[in-house]
This record gives structure tokens, C-alpha cells and sequence, in this order.
């Protein structure tokens, strides 16, 4: 069973920790950070969408990050290998000169957020570079590196653009929230407005113990205790 999240609409509300941004990112100043909802917590999708802009400097090849989205505490559990990390988001740029492309870290935090255990997954470019129109763009199916987090860690997802070398300033643009009746299709160049997503192929919430999740014992019982 496969875990999917939901970037949330600036404006939907923030989350009550302040993970440090990635050091891979060269603009930070303009990033904001948002909540990273699992989608079957949702009951009522949420009314609200935004186009995030961010300016790009003329001339100067670097990582603009755009959001840092962080989520509720997540049981203890083995990332590995095996597991794979994918996304879809609507994008834009102002001009096509600026040759923009999708950035992604991916990283586990303690529920506090003053610790970071690793980064799982990053990449500072990928796909087709951003359109002059809104269209997606993706993240397809990526290994994520193995680490084994504790209980109540948190996963951190910063979403940007790498921009190389573009000769004219301008901005870039990316549609979140989840408002949409449907969720996008992993699918580059969709044209269409419907709700950009990350998901892992693995369950993130399940309790098998072969992957090393953990489960709270009751009050007064030992986890030797057989349960009749």
C-alpha cells in the first residue's frame, strides 16, 4: 500500500515546528513553510488553492526554494532501498529563458524539528524545464537512501526549482493545495487544475513488524504479556 500526501495552499495554516532548510538550496528567503497532509486523514478536501510565486534572479545559476512542507509525527520505521518516492505539480515560469527545472529533498526530523536523522531522497534537477503555461511536471518513481527513523519523526518534503543560467529575471509559479475533486495523474505536461501530490510506495502507517514499525502498549501491561 503505497502513502500519498498532499502539498497544502499557503494560507491553509503552518506547522508548529521550524526544521532547518536544506543547505543544498541557495535562496531560502523566500521559502515558506506549510503542512504535509496524508491524504486519508482528509476528510473535507479543503477549499483553498494558491499559485506560489517566487522571483529568479537574472544570470545566476541556483536552488530557489519554494516550500518546506513538514508532517505529523510517523510511527518508527526502516526507509529502504526498495521503496520509491514520486510527485506531481503544476508549474510555471514567467519566460522559458530562465530554465527552470523541479528540486527535491526529501528528509527525516525529529518531532520537535531541531534534529535532522537524513536526507532519504534529493535531487536539484529534474524533468523537462518549466512551460511559459502551467503544466506539470514530476518526480517518477526515485530510490529513496535507507535510514531508520524513531518514533514520532517527521517527514520533511522542500519543493523548488534549480534555475541555470537564465537570461532575463523573472519568476516561477507552483499550484498547491488539495481543492480539486481528483488528484493529478503522474503525468508531465497536464494542463488540467487538479491536486499536485507526493507519494511513497510504501505504507508509512502500516504496523508490520518486518519493517520495523512500532506499536504503543497499553497501561499496565508488559509486551511480554500474552494477550488473551
Amino acid at each position: 500500500m503505497a502513502t500519498r500526501f498532499y502539498f497544502t495552499a499557503e494560507g491553509s495554516g503552518t506547522p508548529n515546528i521550524s526544521p532547518a532548510f536544506d543547505a543544498g538550496w541557495e535562496q531560502t528567503a523566500q521559502a515558506t513553510r506549510l503542512k504535509l497532509i496524508y491524504k486519508q486523514t482528509i476528510a473535507v478536501r479543503s477549499t483553498l488553492a494558491d499559485n506560489a510565486t517566487r522571483t529568479v534572479p537574472i544570470t545566476t545559476t541556483q536552488d530557489i526554494l519554494g516550500n518546506q512542507f513538514v508532517s505529523d509525527p510517523l510511527p518508527a520505521q526502516r526507509f529502504i532501498t526498495s521503496t520509491t518516492v514520486s510527485a506531481v505539480i503544476r508549474v510555471l515560469a514567467s519566460a522559458t529563458t530562465e530554465n527552470a527545472t523541479l528540486a527535491f529533498v526529501v528528509k527525516i526530523v525529529s518531532q520537535d524539528g531541531t534534529v535532522t536523522r537524513g536526507t532519504i531522497f534529493s535531487t536539484f534537477t529534474t524533468g523537462a524545464t518549466f512551460a511559459a503555461t502551467a503544466a506539470t511536471r514530476i518526480l517518477s518513481a526515485s530510490a529513496l537512501t535507507a535510514l531508520t527513523s524513531n518514533s514520532g519523526d517527521r517527514l520533511v518534503v522542500e519543493v523548488g526549482a534549480h534555475v541555470a543560467a537564465p537570461t532575463t529575471a523573472g519568476t516561477y509559479t507552483m499550484r498547491t493545495g488539495n481543492s480539486a475533486a481528483s488528484d493529478f495523474a503522474l503525468t508531465s505536461a497536464l494542463t488540467t487544475d487538479l491536486n499536485p501530490w507526493i507519494e511513497f510506495s510504501s505504507d508509512l502507517y502500516g504496523t508490520g513488524l518486518n519493517n520495523y514499525q512500532q506499536f504503543d502498549v497499553g497501561n499496565g501491561m508488559s509486551v511480554t504479556e500474552k494477550i488473551r
